[in-house]
């Protein structure tokens, strides 16, 4: 025999079976049950409460979220890109991208 929720069960009425004399019963229990008939209002009601539901969709995580070195790689990888991507913008013989034009200060402070 299949186990079966007695949430789907066309006995349970307030979390008690009728089939078994009132007795009391978790509904949302996997059981074997003899008497179990499947009511198809309250499976239907239950799609579709769970078709509407406003939970997050279940998102994959990276395959570097598990491995310490597989973060370590991306990470470094990220960097290489970004300073790659830096020094293809400063022209060559420019001034300094940064504090620019560093010429006017010849004397030093002592």
């Amino acid at each position: 025999m299949a186990k079966v929720r007695c949430r789907f069960c066309e006995f349970e009425v307030n979390q008690r079976c009728e089939a078994k004399k009132g007795s009391k019963v978790k509904v949302n229990k996997k059981r074997s049950c003899q008497f179990y008939k499947p009511d198809e209002v309250k499976l239907l009601n239950f799609l579709t409460d769970k078709q509407n539901s406003t939970k997050p969709k279940v998102t994959m995580r990276p395959d570097g979220w598990w491995s310490r070195d597989a973060r370590r790689a991306e990470r470094d990888k990220a960097i290489k890109r970004e300073m790659d991507q830096y020094q293809t913008t400063a022209a060559p013989g420019s001034k300094h991208p940064t504090t620019g034009d560093l010429s006017r200060f010849t004397q030093s402070t002592e």
